[in-house]
């Protein structure tokens, strides 16, 4: 003759809601709380915006520091319009050329700020605009050309208090 371990004709209905709910909540909690421990024990640093969209960018190339430069006010004053020049240093050819010019903000909510596409038409690799920043942050200006070659340039700007 068999015995039953658990039958469900004598538990109550309340019975059974207590006891899973109790059961629910621990698991519940055992996984809080193991989740908790292993975030603790791998902090990871979160990625900066405009590193994240460097590398969508650059795609796996490198790049050299030379040959981009930003003209910007010493100091502006925070909330208003900073304008800004950025130029590549690099003759402009039929076969030689910037085909984009994206300018980046290490602290902007968005971190590409603006992208300008260029051709050997262009006659000069340089764009002008203005920007608008709530607090002090590098500027990035990263130049491609027609054959894959990476150029880039950082100035800081620095607000009057």
């Amino acid at each position: 003759m068999k015995t039953k371990l658990f039958s469900f004709q004598h538990i109550s209905r309340r019975l059974f809601l207590r006891h899973f709910l109790g059961a629910t909540s621990v698991f519940a909690l055992s996984g809080d709380v193991f989740s908790q421990a292993l975030a603790s024990s791998h902090k990871v640093k979160p990625v900066p915006m405009w590193e994240k969209e460097m590398k969508k960018i650059l795609a796996g190339q490198k790049t050299t520091q030379a040959r981009v430069s930003i003209k910007l006010p010493d100091k502006a004053s925070v909330g208003t319009r900073i304008p800004f020049t950025a130029s590549v240093d690099l003759p402009i050819t039929q076969e030689s050329y910037i085909t984009t010019l994206h300018v980046l903000g290490t602290k902007s909510p968005k971190a590409l700020i603006a992208q300008f596409n260029l051709t050997a038409l262009s006659g000069k690799a340089e764009i002008s605009g203005t920007l608008h920043l709530n607090e002090p942050q590098d500027i990035i200006a990263i130049a491609r050309t027609n054959d894959n070659q990476f150029f880039t340039g950082r100035r800081q700007v620095q607000f009057d208090l």
